[in-house]
């Protein structure tokens, strides 16, 4: 089994995939990335969150000087109209969890209209790094959110350590956990994600770090972009910088926050309007593994809204038209809410998702739709 893992301030999740002897290849996506990711059943892919302290989603917490947890609180819900499913009641950002009922009525809110795409530099270049930041970018522009920068230091940090991963890959020992580098190991330059981020030179706030081992920038992001856990620091609001490094069996990207954001900054993924949405997610492929639908893997592709103090009322997802809740596993957080239907999406098909909740006090819904691909 070959893994990868979500390291940093936003917690620790490992996505992986089995296979007899070699890591199975990553699943590259055809088209834009604007058109969401492929499927990953069978690629690989990790990531981490900066310097940080939580456990995400029932993993043991990591050392570290940052402190925000990610993936929840290890309860979800199921086909819920309210916070943790049944028939609802506020919750407060990661609380809740059971099991709901369908929605009593149809959507009564509007959908939302397409944000207005960001205009994001063009790379300066034809480079790994050029080619991940323009990949993320063309994602985060359609979704209203401003651009990540490259930079050089991350770049560096990144690079070394998939140069460290990549003369290791003989010694199980030095790879165990794919972000710690072993101090006896080849290649070694700080154990931890953050500790390398600043010895190569990056003076900001490091954030996260993930990981895959396809050795293609597109293949590796289209793998984290469709999972629960790895996809949250690379679409996230609060996060600016990175830097990409690859060899032939590694895809690293590190994080760092950069400029600050307004805590009221929201934004949801899949983005409105976006089309080509892949039909489903394997769980089982990423550790620590999200809850399991009811049936089993796989469930359909996640959505994400991410929003900080949010206190939400009711989480639905519809096919659009309809007025009966898919079941859905419901993952709820400090800065993101995750859901994903307990079976895959079906090809050609418009589905809505409507949150509703409160934000300082103010009523807000966030009301959507989006389209599979064929």
């Amino acid at each position: 089994m070959r893994t990868l893992a979500l390291w940093g301030a936003l917690g620790t999740a490992l996505l992986g995939a089995c296979s007899s002897g070699s890591e199975a290849p990553g699943q590259a996506q055809a088209g834009a990335a604007a058109a969401a990711a492929g499927n990953t059943s069978g690629g690989n892919a990790s990531g981490g969150n900066a310097s940080g302290g939580n456990a995400q989603a029932g993993t043991t917490s990591q050392s570290g000087s940052s402190n925000m947890s990610q993936g929840g609180s290890n309860t979800t819900s199921t086909s819920g109209s309210g916070p943790g499913g049944g028939t609802g009641g506020a919750t407060s950002g990661g609380a809740s969890g059971g099991t709901g009922g369908a929605a009593a009525n149809c959507p009564t809110s509007a959908p939302m209209t397409a944000p207005m795409v960001t205009a994001c530099p063009a790379a300066t270049g034809a480079t790994p790094p050029d080619t991940a930041l323009s990949t993320v970018n063309d994602l985060r522009a359609h979704m209203g959110l401003s651009c990540m920068a490259l930079v050089s230091e991350i770049n560096t940090s990144a690079q070394k350590h998939c140069d460290y991963y990549q003369q290791n890959t003989a010694d199980k020992t030095c790879i165990a956990n794919a972000h710690v580098e072993v101090a006896t190991c080849a290649g070694f330059v700080a154990a931890n994600f953050n500790d390398r981020m600043t010895a190569a030179g990056y003076t900001g706030s490091p954030r996260s770090e993930v990981m895959a081992f396809s050795g293609d920038p597109v293949s590796a992001i289209a793998q984290w972009i469709n999972s629960v856990y790895h996809r949250t620091p690379l679409l996230s609001p609060w996060i600016h910088e990175m830097g990409y490094g690859m060899t032939a069996d590694c895809d690293t990207i590190d994080m760092g926050q950069g400029a600050k954001t307004p805590d009221d900054a929201t934004a949801v993924y899949p983005y409105p309007g976006q089309t080509g949405l892949p039909l489903s997610f394997d769980g089982s492929h990423e550790g620590p593994t999200p809850p399991a639908p009811p049936s089993g893997w796989p469930s359909a592709s996640p959505v994400h809204l991410y929003a900080k103090n949010y206190t939400v009322t009711s989480h639905d997802i519809f096919v659009n038209g309809t007025c009966d809740s898919i079941p859905h596993q419901w993952l709820p957080d400090k800065e993101e809410y995750i859901l994903y239907p307990d079976k895959p999406f079906t090809k050609a098909k418009e589905y809505r998702v409507v949150i509703a909740g409160t934000q300082a006090g103010k009523a807000l819904t966030f009301d959507w739709t989006f389209t599979t691909k064929n």
